[in-house]
């Protein structure tokens, strides 16, 4: 993959971009890049959510502009819950934007409360110490159970680049 310079670009490499409502691995009704809609196994009830967030009706399609729209709410979403995290908020502002985009693509994965339990790697993030935090997030089962994502991830973090995605 070339020309990954976001972390739009970076998560749909990582969670895929659908243009229409599909179920998800846990059959939740989803669509653009993760966006869960409902997780009552309704189509059209998620048809009416989406209508409602574009503001048009859909029949459960959505244009590239209108999943992009949604994929910024949902980060938004997410920068807003860390920024409100105890235990996040002082290690997200200690780090770069790119570094900033590697948190919140996992808790765009794991949400706020499942990221807040790195304690220890993130210290070490935030500390700069980059070698030891990657040893650290390597050995997580999040690592293990996702492990191209986690390492593509982690090097965003420790690298602060997003050089992972363009190899």
């Amino acid at each position: 993959m070339s020309g990954v310079s976001d972390i739009y670009t970076a998560l749909v490499i990582d969670e895929g971009e659908v243009l229409y409502i599909y179920p998800d691995q846990y059959n939740y009704q989803t669509v653009g890049v993760g966006h869960l809609l409902t997780k009552e196994n309704n189509r059209l009830a998620a048809i009416s959510i989406l209508n409602k967030i574009v503001g048009r009706s859909t029949n459960g399609y959505i244009t590239k502009n209108e999943s992009q729209q949604i994929f910024m709410g949902d980060v938004a979403k997410f920068k807003k819950q860390v920024l409100q995290s105890s235990v996040l908020y002082p290690i997200f502002i200690k780090l770069d934007e790119v570094r900033q985009a590697g948190l919140l693509n996992m808790c765009f994965q794991m949400g706020v409360s499942g990221v807040e339990d790195f304690h220890n790697s993130l210290t070490l993030v935030a500390n700069g110490s980059y070698t030891q935090a990657e040893t650290s997030l390597m050995k997580s089962r999040w690592a293990s159970q996702t492990s191209n994502r986690a390492k593509r991830v982690i090097s965003t973090l420790v690298t602060g680049t997003f050089d992972s995605y363009n190899s």
